[in-house]
């Protein structure tokens, strides 16, 4: 899989904090900033892979450092463990 993927709607999406149990994230041209992706699975998965190089011309360079990737899956994989304590399900220990 890609480390970066393009949307349907043109947004990107870089998909490395998957690799440490976290959502993918977008790229809010907008703003110029990174937030959590609220799409589904299948959006991800119908996503265009484009390489890093691409997806620093889409951003004009805005690309995520390894340090800030594993922060938002570290709080993905909060924001998930809440929502399922919250739900009364437990985690899988």
């Amino acid at each position: 899989m890609a480390d970066f993927g393009v949307l349907w709607d043109g947004r990107v999406l870089d998909l490395r904090p998957m690799a440490f149990g976290g959502w993918p994230v977008v790229f809010n041209p907008a703003s110029r900033t990174w937030a959590s992706f609220e799409g589904t699975l299948g959006a991800v998965a119908d996503s265009r892979p484009i390489t890093a190089e691409e997806a620093a011309a889409l951003t004009s360079g805005s690309i995520l450092s390894q340090n800030e990737v594993q922060r938002f899956a570290e709080r993905s994989v909060s924001r998930r463990k809440a929502l399922l304590n919250s739900t009364g399900r437990r985690s899988s220990p």
